[in-house]
């Protein structure tokens, strides 16, 4: 009886079955392999500051694995799924959600996008007594 070893490198990028097949004068037989790309990870997503200020851009950062393509809402849009952030724009507060995916599903994660908080410096008016038929003039100083 004749035997065989041997090996070969593949590189799957998808999920996928290898069929081996032997085969005599009598009979053929198979055996099947199947191959799993997991689904992509994240396994963490947020930004370098507390707040997002408008008018100024945000450091998103975010570690991925397993993913073909990642995806930002709030504009930002498709990524380097081989990068771990991106400088963006963000105008408006409230969720924001990253997507990482491959042909074996995808994963999200989300965070919450807050303004900071409002500052009164200063609200006043410039004279503290009301004169009849003349205006008050209200200051205010915020930020």
């Amino acid at each position: 009886m004749a035997t065989s070893k041997g090996e070969i490198e593949v590189y799957p990028t998808e999920s996928a079955y290898f069929i081996l097949k032997a085969e005599n004068s009598q009979c053929m037989i198979t055996e099947v392999v199947e191959l799993i790309l997991p689904l992509p990870e994240l396994d963490f997503f947020h930004t370098t500051e507390e707040h997002i200020n408008i008018g100024y851009p945000t450091i998103l950062q975010w570690e991925a694995k397993n993913a073909a393509s990642i995806y930002i809402d709030k504009g930002v849009g498709h990524v380097d799924p081989n990068r771990s952030f991106v400088e963006a724009m963000l105008e408006v507060p409230g969720p924001c959600t990253i997507t990482a995916q491959n042909p074996s599903g995808s994963v999200s994660k989300s965070i919450e996008l807050t303004l900071p908080l409002p500052t009164i410096y200063k609200f006043g008016s410039r004279k503290p007594t009301i004169e009849e038929h003349t205006p008050v003039v209200l200051t205010w100083d915020i930020q």
